[in-house]
């Protein structure tokens, strides 16, 4: 049974996504990754809220084909809503603040599970997908093994910018610059809001804006 819009009982340590049934017309795949570790909780129930405005921002825009993900990150990478058609997706509830910041492994599981798939389809089907990938973080990585990170996912980084993949990252009380430096993501789309339940509505509007082409690239 798929999971719609509810977090998964358990931690899932890879992110896979089959693109080709959604590849054979024009659609856009959006990803949003939001952070879910201890320092989130003061803020209560506002990432809940805000995750919903953003699958009702895409929802509304009934002119493109919505592909949509969410992601939960903290001491694990938890699916929290599976890419999904989003007319198919209910209503996030699963939303639980816990543990430190595995922004770094995280984020590379998701361009890792996206890489995977897009190298199977053919050049026109690559060329019917859009591709954006948009985090949302209030500090940077406290848990990926430094041994290999963030240099792991800057590679996947730069090859997903490489092919036309929409990378940004937005900061909560810390500068989206530095954070989007770190992971090769593309700084010219990197924000920095108040990490606040204001700051959180608009870091989370600011990805569904670039989503749905409201906001040039």
């Amino acid at each position: 049974m798929k999971h719609l819009g509810q977090t998964p009982p358990a931690p899932v340590n890879s992110f896979i996504v089959n693109l080709k049934p959604y590849a054979q017309r024009k659609t856009t795949l959006s990803i949003l990754m939001v952070d879910g570790s201890w320092s989130m909780d003061k803020h209560g129930n506002a990432p809940v809220v805000a995750v919903n405005n953003y699958l009702d921002q895409l929802r509304e825009d009934r002119n493109t084909n919505h592909l949509v993900g969410v992601v939960i990150f903290n001491d694990d990478f938890r699916v929290a809503i599976p890419v999904t058609p989003v007319h198919q997706v209910g209503r996030y509830t699963g939303y639980r603040a816990c543990g430190n910041t595995l922004l770094y492994r995280s984020a590379k599981r998701v361009l890792e599970g996206v890489a995977d798939s897009w190298d199977g389809l053919t050049e026109r089907e690559q060329a019917n997908l859009s591709f954006y990938f948009t985090i949302i973080s209030d500090g940077e990585d406290n848990r990926s093994p430094r041994k290999n990170y963030p240099e792991a996912l800057a590679s996947y980084a730069i090859r997903g910018r490489r092919d036309g993949w929409v990378l940004a990252c937005n900061g909560l009380g810390i500068s989206g610059q530095l954070l989007a430096q770190a992971m090769s993501f593309d700084p010219a789309l990197a924000e920095t809001f108040d990490a606040n339940e204001a700051g959180i509505e608009l870091a989370t509007r600011r990805a569904g804006d670039l989503a749905t082409r409201r906001r040039a690239l």
